[in-house]
């Protein structure tokens, strides 16, 4: 959702997006860098709020094997180089990024999905769960 869009949520939402310290406080908290799906590809793009947006480069070894949990996004990378997939968690919100040591039994068929086990404490702890290909393997 935009903030536009949160504005009319509610009164008390809309006074405090009106607030010069509320806007003053989180601007620099706004997201640089994304990734943006287009028909020709999958593109990192950086945002300079003062001037425009620019696309950092083409992210050719990225398929249809994007997982978003909670804003985070795992990203399978799969290239003729490798033999096995690669994976990356990256949050685009700070532009940290964790790889992933994938399993000895990784294959490049395989499919993983990001989530997260709630065990009712203060902490997620994120998953990564991989799908076999393969019928005996799980």
């Amino acid at each position: 959702a935009s903030l536009t869009q949160l504005r009319s949520t509610c009164k008390r939402w809309y006074a405090l997006f009106k607030d010069p310290r509320f806007i003053e406080k989180n601007k620099g908290k706004a997201a640089r860098q994304f990734i943006l799906k287009k028909d020709d590809g999958v593109y990192s793009v950086r945002i300079d709020l003062h001037n425009s947006f620019e696309f950092t480069r083409k992210l050719t070894t990225l398929e249809d094997s994007q997982q978003v949990c909670d804003g985070l996004l795992l990203c399978t990378i799969n290239s003729d180089r490798y033999l096995v997939n690669k994976l990356v968690v990256w949050n685009p919100c700070t532009g940290q990024t964790r790889w992933i040591q994938p399993s000895n039994r990784n294959r490049k068929q395989d499919g993983y999905f990001l989530g997260y086990e709630n065990n009712n404490e203060s902490c997620q702890c994120y998953k990564i769960l991989r799908s076999s290909a393969t019928l005996d393997e799980f």
